[in-house]
């Protein structure tokens, strides 16, 4: 009798185990489908994907735990984040004289702690075919915040030469984010001329190329100097990994005439539609070399390109001052505040407007050499995946992340609003493809 009890109570077991792992996975799906939806939507959509999945991973720390162990990249993340813990702690008990957020800004740099590509990696590893659904859903959110900021007077105005498109963003944001959606609908075209389904390979090869235009279309109004000269490389250059496995040989000039023709385009579009604005911006940018050549940094007139340079230098000179360690959460605006270029002391940038001197400052070498490995790291398990990619989601992974480092030495994009979501995919595909390598084979 005894033993029908224990039997019972283990079978009862076994399935209570198996209907909380079909829970588990059925919740990680759909978090995976919301973080690609509220990726470029909305920022609490985004928060509560990646809350579902790290708490997810956790309850699943018995089957995730023996293969993360193997994976270097972990104990790299891990060491990251004790890192940032410890000057999160330092900032907490040690204050500088700057304001300190402690919960937002710790928030911000758990996530550009690689924490969230992490998660990220280990769901898209357990559920690879979802990566085409998340991926598509990409555009789909930055599509529908549009549409909600819509304001048919202000289009007008900007299409006519009096604004730039924003919807939500600064100008300079909502032209990289059109960029990556530009990206990875034609990235994506890769998977979608292959499905044997006709109603439904027509129903997404529209929605792609409505993706593609609408995303062209905000790069070019969003009239960003940076975002422009990225994308005269970005969209040639995936357009031909998109192309590359389907051309013969004897055809790959042609493919690489055609990028190049992509970009010439591109960039005499450009120059036709915006001529007055690149022209009046030439002339800026002109005068503010020619200052700096003469080494006159006190005398440079105030515009973007001089803001950004002089924000560089002396965030160079603040990183000097504490070169290993930074001088910890919050300090840039304190250092930017005061700093000795007027125009820009007066405006309360919260960042230096370049990654890696923002990096740098705040957290030093050590802070900057763990980001730089872990971004590498993402970049190299993706060069892998290249090869065999049929998707087309390592293509968008890699030049997503090509387009955002960067845009990361022309603007702080990854303590944005949506840039850690973005890291988060990017990396994640790049971490997936890592745990790929690394499952125990049948022998």
């Amino acid at each position: 009798m005894s033993s029908i009890l224990r039997d019972a109570q283990g079978g009862a077991w076994s399935r209570a185990v198996v209907a909380g792992r079909s829970t588990r996975d059925f919740l990680a799906g759909a978090a995976l489908l919301v973080l690609g939806l509220g990726a470029l939507h909305g920022v609490a959509l985004g928060h509560v994907a990646l809350g579902t999945l790290l708490l997810l991973l956790v309850a699943d720390s018995r089957r995730a735990g023996p293969l993360l162990g193997r994976a270097w990249f972990f104990w790299v993340t891990l060491a990251y984040l004790t890192f940032l813990l410890l000057e999160y702690l330092l900032a907490w008990f040690n204050p500088g004289p700057w304001h300190f957020e402690p919960g937002e800004a710790f928030l911000s740099y758990v996530e550009i702690g690689f924490l969230a590509a992490l998660v990220t990696g280990y769901w898209l590893f357990r559920f690879p075919r979802l990566a085409l659904a998340v991926f598509l859903l990409i555009p789909a959110g930055l599509i529908t915040r549009v549409i909600f900021e819509w304001d048919m007077v202000s289009f007008h105005r900007v299409v006519d030469g009096w604004g730039r498109f924003t919807f939500g963003d600064s100008a300079v944001k909502f032209g990289l984010w059109a960029l990556l959606s530009t990206v990875v609908g034609i990235a994506l075209l890769r998977s979608v001329v292959t499905l044997t389904r006709t109603h439904w390979r027509w129903a997404l090869l529209g929605y792609l190329l409505v993706v593609i235009v609408l995303g062209g279309f905000g790069v070019l109004f969003s009239k960003t100097r940076s975002v422009w000269a990225i994308s005269v490389i970005a969209i040639p250059a995936v357009a031909m990994l998109t192309a590359w496995p389907y051309t013969p040989r004897r055809r790959l000039s042609v493919v690489m005439v055609a990028a190049a023709c992509i970009a010439g385009i591109f960039v005499l579009g450009i120059g036709w539609a915006f001529e007055g604005v690149v022209s009046k911006r030439w002339v800026a940018t002109e005068a503010t070399f020619w200052m700096l050549i003469q080494g006159d940094w006190s005398q440079l007139p105030f515009n973007s390109v001089s803001a950004r340079l002089q924000m560089a230098r002396e965030g160079l000179q603040v990183w000097l001052e504490r070169p290993f360690l930074g001088h910890g959460f919050g300090s840039a605006p304190y250092f930017l505040e005061h700093s000795t270029f007027k125009e820009v002391a007066v405006r309360h940038f919260e960042h230096f407007h370049n990654t890696p001197v923002n990096l740098l400052a705040e957290f030093g070498l050590v802070g900057l050499a763990f980001f730089v490995v872990l971004f590498w790291a993402s970049v190299f398990f993706l060069r892998g995946a290249l090869v065999g990619d049929r998707s087309g989601v390592s293509i968008a992974s890699a030049m997503g992340l090509f387009v955002m480092g960067v845009q990361s030495f022309f603007d702080h994009v990854i303590v944005s609003h949506r840039g850690p979501f973005m890291i988060a995919l990017f990396c994640g595909v790049a971490v997936a493809s890592h745990l790929e390598r690394l499952r125990p084979r049948a022998p």
